[in-house]
């Protein structure tokens, strides 16, 4: 471990000690009223992905239904 420490590579790439977070300025500093858009962005980004995954799931049954085609005409 001494050999890492003396390692100029470590030393750099070590977090430093006095690490301080820094506050999130994107959230409101006061919660007295709900933050509606904050729940509507999290429900569009559910809907969006059900479509997603909607629209992979198509993809895939077309893609087994074209081997299956070529399957049954191979036979």
């Amino acid at each position: 471990m001494d050999q890492l420490d003396s390692d100029p590579l470590f030393q750099s790439i070590q977090a430093p000690n006095n690490f301080q977070p820094q506050p999130d300025l994107r959230l409101p500093s006061s919660r007295s009223q709900p933050d509606c858009r904050l729940e509507a962005e999290v429900k569009d980004c559910i809907a969006a992905r059900k479509v997603q995954k909607a629209d992979r799931e198509k993809l895939r049954r077309d893609r087994l239904n074209d081997q299956f085609t070529e399957l049954g005409n191979a036979l």
